[in-house]
């Protein structure tokens, strides 16, 4: 029996794991952002509140 090759063997599936989730979050940011930032700031403002006549 080997106890510390089934420990590291643990860990090194772990340590995998976790850098596929964070790379897969950061990929699914890259695309998320510009889209929601694009269609945030392309609303057009009302034209009543815009311009005020005196």
């Amino acid at each position: 029996m080997n106890s510390k090759g089934d420990v590291g063997e643990l860990n090194t599936k772990s340590a995998s794991r976790s850098t596929i989730i964070v790379l897969t979050g950061t990929m699914l940011g890259m695309l998320i952002v510009p889209y929601i930032t694009i269609h945030t700031f392309t609303i057009q403002p009302s034209s009543s509140s815009s311009s005020a006549t005196f």
